[in-house]
């Protein structure tokens, strides 16, 4: 005797003729009303996006529920903390004596050429410009993982707050923050 799972379900000719089933070849139809069906739709892991921030903070505000689509972009969340402020400060400090040290280097240089200054005082000042090169190059990346474009930063624009902005169109599928809330990705 054949064991059947317990998902399939075999009938005799005589209770099919009982039961009053009726079958007909496969054919291709339009159907006219809504089909309701239960299951679960998956996405390819390319249209699927995980959003986070790469420092915490507390959420100011979040107005997003699941379901709601969003577009690329779009704010979901503000998210306050101090150090937002503390990175912006030390880019625009590292900025300003970066280009103090541009200048120093050039006069350096020119007093080099002629003869005034030891190639000791140049390699020095090379140095100090290449260090707050790379700060300000160090600075400006993390500037930019939270949300931040260096290049719109003013003394005049400092903010304790970023935007966690949508990184594709699509729909929320869960909403982990409310606010008040203190995030943290470390």
């Amino acid at each position: 005797m054949e064991v059947l799972p317990d998902n399939i379900v075999e009938l005799r000719d005589d209770q099919i003729r009982l039961a009053d089933i009726q079958t007909a070849p496969v054919e291709m139809r339009s159907v006219s009303t809504t089909l309701k069906v239960n299951g679960i739709i998956t996405v390819a892991p390319q249209n699927n996006a995980t959003v986070c921030m790469p420092l915490g903070g507390f959420i100011k505000s979040a107005d997003l529920l699941p379901g709601n689509s969003v577009r690329k972009g779009q704010t979901l969340a503000v998210i306050e903390n101090q150090e937002f402020v503390d990175i912006q400060q030390n880019y625009l400090e590292a900025r300003n004596k970066l280009g103090y040290a541009e200048a120093e280097l050039k006069r350096h240089t020119d007093l080099y050429k002629d003869d005034v200054y030891s190639e000791k005082n140049v390699q020095q000042v090379t140095v100090e410009y290449k260090n707050l090169k790379a700060m300000v190059k160090s600075l400006e990346q993390k500037l930019f993982l939270i949300g931040i474009n260096p290049a719109q930063l003013t003394e005049d624009n400092i903010s304790n707050t970023v935007n966690l902005v949508s990184p594709i169109n699509g729909f929320l599928k869960s909403v982990n923050v409310n606010i008040g809330k203190y995030v943290s990705f470390h």
